[in-house]
């Protein structure tokens, strides 16, 4: 069985969808280090605290810690500042998508900013160990 025993994963859009599904899924494959990132504050917690009880549920032995951060992908300062803290880290996946409510030029700018631009430059900043990966996936909601 393929596990990510020890490993350090970044999972940003990981408050809900397969983001969350994924975050769960990696400490319970025996990852020891999981974050989850969003630009919702709120969503943040509400997921650690979901995380939690659904990791608690799967009466895991082996220590891990589920960290939530504040990250809008769509930022390339906080892209920077956000992997100077997280430093060097397995694997990287990107699931955050945009809702375009209106689909005029600034909405679609916002939109690429979120879904093309971000996850470019996270990829090229973050500090992803030798045989680590990234990941994208992405998806939009419109209406």
């Amino acid at each position: 069985m393929i596990t990510l025993a020890g490993s350090k994963i970044v999972i940003i859009g990981g408050t809900s969808g397969i983001g969350f599904a994924v975050a769960v899924s990696s400490i319970q494959s025996l990852a020891s280090h999981v974050i989850v990132a969003s630009s919702n504050p709120e969503r943040v917690a509400n997921a650690v605290t979901r995380g939690e009880s659904a990791i608690k549920a799967s009466d895991l032995t082996h220590e891990y810690k589920l960290e939530g951060k504040t990250l809008d992908i769509s930022n390339l300062e906080q892209i920077t500042k956000f992997f100077e803290e997280v430093g060097e880290i397995d694997h990287l996946i990107i699931t955050a998508r945009y809702r375009n409510i209106m689909p005029d030029m600034d909405t679609l700018k916002a939109g690429m900013d979120t879904r093309y631009w971000g996850p470019m430059h996270a990829a090229q900043i973050a500090k992803v160990k030798p045989l680590g990966s990234v990941t994208f996936t992405t998806s939009s909601v419109v209406y």
